[in-house]
């Protein structure tokens, strides 16, 4: 028997759990365990939350690092995945830096606060990786293993909630604003400086937002679309007619080199995952629709790659599972099925072909986060999850998750349609 049992209903904890997964009280020691076992044990309940964003954020950016590795050469074989470490990143603000009181209850809303790297975004500048998000802003360079900071001297406010693409020479972030408009600039790592940008009238906000560069412009779509032009510092506003059902909140998006390939989504008006989408071409101004037949399920927030001919759709959520200690209403606190396959778009023919289920993939748990990246020749995926329930306490606000973190890695060879794990060594 293990430390913990309910005194409420005599269920045994699972794994080092802090309250019931069948009652959410919290639970306690038996009679006779001595006091400094229990001590000990206590000690070891907490889950170190900082230390679990952490490694997940520096995985992802040892990722970007590992995939930059492989693909020189014709390819990535198999021999040439290798992990390597990268130093402590720089630039992002301690937990005691970050600004306080903004906890809303639920324990996916404490990750966020306690975690120097959480939600942020990256890109790749062709020298540097650019990290930026609430904790701060950084570059790395993977060829010295280096950070250095990045000056937040005209940097947009409200960083919570961004979305960033890199033109060749800046990069464009629109964030959330701190006055409940979004708020752009354009970074120079070059010059380390920033430059504003005309503020967007058809955006009304970044939460779920998703950009891609189309070579001339930033592509942005969430609540609101728009298109911004760098060199007349300008936005133009996307069709209504034909534009995506789903209209733009948490949908997947790409840039084909012709067109902005947008699928899947939530519909506003009943709050349902759709499987739907539609093409945009910046040239003509234009909207076409493209096709369901043999898409992948209706999922949320599925990891997508562009390949060069085609578009890659993988996992992504299914369905929330109620959960009846999920007090707070936090949606992100509930169970969930995951997808464990995926398909492929090829807009040259307007055609879905499958992408095969696999056991690297998860299908069950709780805050999946997961990352893919497209090498050349193969699509890595990386992540963590929780694949166990969320314990809470039935009269507050705290969360408690049993059992420990998996980790999240495979590959994927679209030509040959195999599913492979990634070696676990460093």
């Amino acid at each position: 028997m293990g430390l913990d049992v309910c005194q409420k209903c005599g269920t045994q904890a699972l794994g080092e759990a802090t309250f019931c997964h069948k009652c959410g009280a919290r639970l306690a020691f038996p009679e006779n365990v001595p006091t400094q076992q229990k001590r000990s044990a206590g000690a070891r309940l907490p889950l170190n939350l900082i230390g679990w964003a952490v490694v997940a954020a520096i995985g992802v950016l040892a990722l970007l690092i590992a995939t930059n590795v492989v693909t020189i050469g014709s390819g990535p074989a198999l021999a040439s995945y290798v992990w390597k470490p990268i130093s402590q990143p720089m630039g992002f603000q301690t937990t005691e830096d970050l600004p306080k009181g903004r906890r809303i209850g639920g324990f996916a809303q404490a990750i966020r606060e306690d975690a120097r790297i959480w939600e942020h975004q990256a890109v790749w500048t062709g020298k540097e990786m650019f990290v930026w998000g609430e904790g701060g802003a950084g570059l790395y360079n993977p060829t010295t293993d280096t950070w250095r900071k990045v000056s937040l001297q005209g940097a947009p406010t409200g960083r919570r909630y961004s979305v960033l693409v890199w033109t060749g020479q800046e990069v464009i972030v629109l964030s959330e604003g701190s006055e409940g408009r979004p708020s752009g600039a354009r970074y120079n790592p070059t010059t380390d400086s920033w430059k504003p940008i005309a503020t967007p009238s058809m955006v009304t906000s970044i939460i779920d937002a998703t950009a891609v560069w189309t070579g001339k412009e930033m592509f942005v779509l969430g609540y609101g679309g728009g298109l911004y032009n760098p060199s007349t510092n300008s936005w133009r506003s996307l069709p209504i007619e034909g534009d995506p059902e789903t209209g733009g909140h948490r949908v997947s998006v790409v840039w084909t080199g012709k067109e902005v390939v947008v699928w899947g989504g939530v519909l506003w008006a009943d709050l349902s995952i759709q499987n739907v989408g539609a093409r945009y071409n910046p040239d003509t101004d234009k909207w076409a629709p493209i096709s369901s037949v043999g898409a992948p399920t209706p999922r949320i927030d599925p990891m997508v790659v562009w390949t060069g001919h085609e578009m890659l759709v993988l996992g992504g959520l299914l369905q929330p599972v109620p959960n009846p200690l999920n007090h707070t209403g936090d949606p992100l606190m509930t169970e969930a099925y995951y997808a464990n396959d995926g398909a492929r778009y090829d807009p040259s023919t307007d055609t879905w072909s499958p992408i095969p289920p696999t056991t690297l993939l998860p299908k069950f748990g709780y805050l999946l986060e997961d990352r893919a990246v497209w090498t050349g020749q193969e699509v890595i995926v990386w992540g963590t999850i929780w694949p166990t329930r969320v314990n809470a306490c039935a009269s507050c606000s705290s969360y408690q998750l049993g059992h420990v973190l998996q980790l999240v890695q495979a590959r994927f060879n679209p030509q040959t349609g195999i599913w492979s794990p990634l070696p676990s060594e460093g």
